[in-house]
């Protein structure tokens, strides 16, 4: 599922303001934010929490030396697909920028996580399984809403997005995406069932005391091109919810943005190159 956004969506879900301040406010934050999400599932003992502490500050200095400039790199080339108004090939272009950045992280940190999982014992492998069959159920009480109500959050969460890049939307714009999103498939009964068969994949790999190569390998399977491993159940319906969806956001990018609103979209993207160019320099 991870390709059915372009790039220029998946960055503003991580920041919710415009401002330079925000985006390097929020950048400083992420030692404090990986570490939280951690320990959400699992909690370390002393040695595992120095070493936890430690890895997430050599990766972020890392990431913050090496990985912005080629994200600025990336946004320069958005920014100009953008003003001319996107086209299917700029999707295909911002789908394999985002695919290289991914495997850069993935390379960088890979060994590591996986050290880190080797090193659980069985009551932290337990609290896992909890924690995760727990984050799950609360996907399934969502999914339970009337069909009504999830269209109707769907849409608003599209809208917002859409008014982050491009700014206030207009009433016709507003009903173009609650149309897409009603005939949108809804794949949600199907990701739970992929999140549950995942979850005790893992788990069971990891009670079995895995050497760090068999769990860098299963790494591996979910971060990078995970749609390759979709079971068949998942995968034509997951190819057909992508294509749907950028299908609709190219769309409603070439026929109802206006110039203003592509002129707000490139004025983001400027502030962000901005933010990560002074970030880069810290």
């Amino acid at each position: 599922m991870k390709n059915y956004l372009p790039f220029i969506l998946a960055v503003p879900l991580l920041i919710t303001g415009c401002d330079n301040t925000v985006y390097r406010l929020l950048y400083n934050s992420l030692d404090t934010l990986l570490y939280g999400s951690v320990i959400r599932y699992i909690n370390p003992d002393p040695g595992q929490d120095r070493l936890l502490k430690e890895k997430i500050d050599v990766h972020l200095r890392w990431h913050r030396k090496v990985e912005l400039p080629k994200y600025i790199v990336t946004l320069e080339g958005l920014r100009e697909r953008m003003a001319a108004g996107l086209k299917k090939s700029d999707i295909a272009w911002m789908q394999y920028r985002f695919y290289r950045h991914e495997l850069d992280l993935y390379n960088a940190i890979s060994n590591d996580v996986a050290s880190f999982l080797v090193s659980l014992n069985e009551k932290q492998v337990d609290q896992m399984e909890r924690t995760m069959g727990e984050r799950i159920s609360e996907f399934e009480k969502e999914s339970r809403k009337s069909a009504e109500d999830r269209i109707n959050e769907t849409a608003r969460s599209f809208t917002r997005l859409a008014e982050f890049i491009y700014g206030d939307l207009s009433e016709a714009q507003k009903k173009d995406i609650v149309q897409m999103v009603q005939h949108k498939e809804d794949l949600e009964p199907m990701r739970i069932r992929l999140y549950r068969e995942r979850q005790a994949e893992f788990i069971a790999l990891l009670r079995t005391e895995p050497g760090k190569d068999r769990v860098r390998d299963y790494i591996s399977k979910l971060f990078i091109n995970p749609e390759k491993n979709y079971p068949e159940y998942y995968r034509m319906p997951a190819e057909r919810h992508d294509r749907y969806v950028v299908e609709s956001f190219l769309r409603f990018d070439r026929e109802l943005v206006t110039p203003a609103q592509r002129s707000y979209a490139c004025k983001k993207i400027d502030n962000l190159i901005q933010a990560f160019r002074e970030l880069n320099a810290e």
